[in-house]
């Protein structure tokens, strides 16, 4: 029961525990984080902050050769692979089969207020970030909350979110803790009443890095947790708001999930975190990396042209210069110009090979990378052809991100029922072809 917040009675006894949960769950967890920067660094050169583990000696230019040549293809697949997948802008609608006048008039309205609520709240743009995350780092994260009075969306990284291995074994976790950097004067502005508490708090940072803990801004670090009802009628469920100060937020939780969509690229055989592109590609990329860096240095030693002269010829070295129609003088053998072999053919196909088969692992072809059509394919049909295949590698990946926006609309349609229960209304802007009207 040490580790049993959402049963404690008293103030002090709640804070104290979900602050230690969150300690212990920062320990259990900062390999996975770490794992995260690392990915980060492979896609865009820069490990990912975070306060729960400690990343700032992953930044360090100096761990491989300035000016290196690069081949990221995990970059490559990551960006083209999102650019494919995003262009599709599910809409999910409201069916009413066999059903009455007023039925398909609340439904139309209804799908109207869903479309209004997807573009004000920017869900499709969230979305693609959300792709990208989960190819990234493995999941992609959308939290769903109220913020004055509306609907609000927000992208969550997964180095924020906390879990218990063995209660999310079978990825159905009935705690989640997310830690989350917040100014101070904007939480306070939200919750009035907790002013003293927030403003005692103390300062937070993202990491230990200068960068971070050099900072003209006034942050704090909160931990917030859920847990699930048991059952319908427990009264176990609650959600948490905590500082170093005290509490902000203490509330009960009825719902049977957490107000996050996860999207997940790969998902694991057990456990809450799934498995990205780029720890997929990660092996092939470092040994890109390497051989790059051998084939560099072997180019710069040995592909360039030396100049082979016999000391019995006497000539001299200022002779050869830049000038056309130089004349050298000399005697006995002429000088013998050798151009060696800097790395052998198998080397170079080697590295193709590396760069082909990372395509091949994420299910891209590097002709789409490029934007470009592969030979021989001149008819439009051969090129739809060939595009319909390549979606048919991703077809499962693409359902799941369209089952995102189905699960994303039942938690818009119940977090907008909450507010209007709390302020007698709720309305949305409906952006059609005809205009723009209330709904």
């Amino acid at each position: 029961t040490a580790y049993s917040w959402w049963m404690a009675e008293s103030d002090d006894q709640l804070v104290a525990q979900v602050l230690s949960t969150t300690e212990f769950l920062k320990r259990t967890n900062a390999n996975r984080i770490r794992q995260a920067s690392i990915f980060t660094r492979l896609f865009s050169g820069k490990p990912l902050y975070n306060f729960s583990s400690s990343n700032s000696s992953l930044d360090n230019s100096n761990q491989l050769p300035i000016g290196r040549p690069t081949a990221n293809i995990v970059y490559s697949c990551t960006d083209t692979l999102v650019s494919m997948i995003s262009q599709d802008t599910p809409k999910p609608i409201f069916l009413t089969n066999n059903g009455h006048y007023k039925e398909r008039k609340l439904a139309k309205e209804a799908n109207s207020f869903l479309q209004g609520e997807l573009f004000r709240t920017k869900a499709y743009e969230l979305g693609a970030l959300c792709l990208r995350d989960s190819c990234i780092l493995g999941n992609g994260f959308i939290k769903v909350f109220p913020k004055d009075g509306r609907v609000c969306l927000e992208r969550v990284l997964e180095t924020e979110l906390l879990v218990d291995f063995n209660d999310a074994y079978y990825n159905d976790p009935r705690g989640l803790i997310q830690i989350k950097l917040v100014d101070r004067a904007v939480t306070a502005a939200a919750l009035p009443k907790k002013s003293g508490i927030i403003a005692g708090a103390l300062q937070g940072n993202v990491d230990s890095t200068p960068r971070s803990t050099e900072t003209i801004s006034d942050q704090i670090i909160i931990s917030e947790a859920w847990h699930l009802p048991s059952s319908e009628d427990a009264k176990d469920g609650r959600h948490v708001i905590v500082c170093s100060e005290g509490i902000i937020l203490d509330e009960k939780w009825e719902k049977p999930k957490f107000p996050f969509l996860k999207f997940s690229y790969n998902p694991n055989m057990v456990g809450f975190f799934a498995q990205g592109l780029a720890e997929i590609l990660m092996p092939t990329q470092m040994e890109i990396y390497r051989c790059l860096i051998v084939a560099s240095q072997a180019i710069e030693l040995m592909g360039v042209p030396r100049i082979y002269i016999d000391e019995l010829s006497k000539i001299v070295e200022t002779s050869f210069n830049n000038r056309i129609g130089t004349i050298i003088k000399g005697r006995g053998n002429p000088p013998l110009f050798i151009n060696a072999e800097s790395n052998t053919p198998e080397f170079y196909t080697w590295i193709q090979w590396l760069i082909s088969n990372g395509y091949n692992m994420s299910g891209i072809s590097s002709m789409a990378a490029q934007a470009k059509k592969a030979p021989g394919l001149n008819s439009g049909e051969a090129i739809r052809e060939a595009n319909d295949l390549q979606s048919a590698r991703h077809a499962a990946l693409e359902k799941r991100y369209q089952n995102v926006y189905v699960d994303l609309s039942y938690s818009i349609i119940a977090c907008a029922a909450e507010i209007a229960e709390e302020t007698g209304k709720y309305s949305t802007i409906y952006p059609s072809k005809d205009g723009t009207r209330e709904v």
